[in-house]
């Protein structure tokens, strides 16, 4: 594929920086660099690191430590993108080989710069409805055209998803956001075979699917083109204080986040990537694999506790589906045309907080939906929810 045609003007504009482009020299034998500006490491307080873990403490490398507290690269520290690129061959394992992995300050880092990399004033944007209010955020200042697509039982409605870009007057989209597994806000898992629709109608119709945090079989992973920008993140497994996130695309994307990255942030938190970098290198793939499905048993008993309260204190009066994935449930309230009064400020005055439904939506208006999330709040807290947003709308039923 000529990925050109998918650039955004701006970005096409954007050079390598002199000074972030003499970087990879730093740590290289046998070179004299006069180049650079840095300050000297020895001028640092910091000398040692040591991580105290639920599977033993680990004590980091004086070399690491040493490269997490200099300025790094602009893309991410070399050995952990190494080892980022076996975890996506052993998880994925993508059919398309050539790609490359830019590391940034959080998911959201990468997936903003992967936007303006693409995307131009007046440009369409298929994108789920409802979906992250993240990317919604990000993306509604731009004057950009929303193409709404909306989520089923099954994830993204395909024939909705066809229908609109047969019917589609002008210059069709370059892009399809979609979070594919546990969809922030339903906590919905698209199918495989709808996966596969999905990336059909990406090639017939020459668009850019960005994928985000989706698990096996991902799209990236039937991806045979070069057309899927995969994100990943590690804040929901090491703590989203570390800011890291990575996106995994072919070389031309790569490349045009990276210029970003050098004229703003200029590199990501050295000191996250190394203390990372020591974890995962100490456990391999296989254990941070195992660290993962403990995370999950985790939220999965959190899920069935909450699943438990609604089914207790919001039958006859709200409806939902069971989230496979995420840490959401999406609650659809009976007889409540739209929630954003009833959330904001009647549920407040019970002591009890959601998001109303609009914020999910690409193109706001009315939503009878609200988002519950059951990852941080104490188990008796999930009852306790459940039970004070029960009683409002019981009361609200009676009026």
């Amino acid at each position: 594929m000529d990925f050109q045609d998918f650039l955004a003007e701006t970005s096409k504009k954007r050079q390598h920086s002199a000074i972030r482009a003499l970087q990879k020299y730093t740590n290289m034998k046998d070179i004299v660099n006069l180049g650079g500006g840095m300050p000297h490491s020895e001028t640092f307080p910091l000398k040692g690191i040591t991580l105290h873990l639920d599977y033993g403490d680990l004590e980091m490398d004086k070399v690491d430590l040493d490269k997490g507290i200099q300025y790094g690269e602009s893309g991410g520290e070399q050995n952990l993108k190494a080892w980022l690129r076996k975890l996506q061959d052993h998880v994925h394992k993508p059919v398309y080989k050539d790609y490359q992995i830019c590391i940034g300050n959080g998911v959201s880092d990468v997936l903003a710069k992967a936007f303006e990399a693409v995307l131009n004033p007046g440009d369409t944007v298929l994108i789920e409805s409802p979906t992250y209010v993240g990317a919604i955020s990000f993306l509604r200042p731009l004057g950009l055209q929303f193409i709404p697509i909306n989520v089923d039982q099954h994830g993204t409605n395909v024939d909705e998803l066809e229908t609109a870009l047969k019917n589609w007057n002008g210059t069709k989209p370059k892009v399809f956001y979609t979070v594919p597994i546990g969809g922030n806000p339903t906590g919905i898992s698209i199918t495989f075979e709808r996966k596969k629709q999905v990336y059909r109608l990406a090639q017939k119709y020459n668009f850019l699917i960005f994928e985000f945090n989706s698990w096996i079989p991902s799209y990236w992973s039937i991806d045979t083109d070069g057309r899927v920008l995969r994100f990943d993140s590690f804040s929901k497994l090491f703590g989203g204080g570390f800011r890291i996130g990575w996106v995994s695309a072919a070389p031309a994307f790569v490349e045009r986040i990276l210029l970003h990255g050098m004229v703003t942030d200029l590199h990501p938190s050295g000191l996250s990537q190394q203390i990372i970098y020591t974890i995962v290198k100490s456990w391999g793939i296989e254990g941070f694999i195992q660290h993962t499905k403990r995370i999950t048993q985790y939220y999965k008993k959190r899920r069935d506790i909450l699943q438990t309260a609604l089914e207790k204190h919001l039958a006859g009066l709200a409806s939902w589906n069971i989230p496979d994935a995420g840490l959401f449930f999406w609650i659809k309230l009976n007889n409540v045309p739209d929630t954003f009064d009833l959330i904001n400020k009647k549920a407040v005055d019970s002591k009890v907080i959601l998001l109303p439904g609009v914020e999910f939506l690409p193109l706001r208006g009315n939503s009878s939906f609200v988002r519950a999330a059951f990852s941080f709040a104490h188990p008796d807290h999930l009852e306790l929810g459940a039970e004070r947003l029960g009683k409002l709308l019981s009361n609200k039923a009676k009026l």
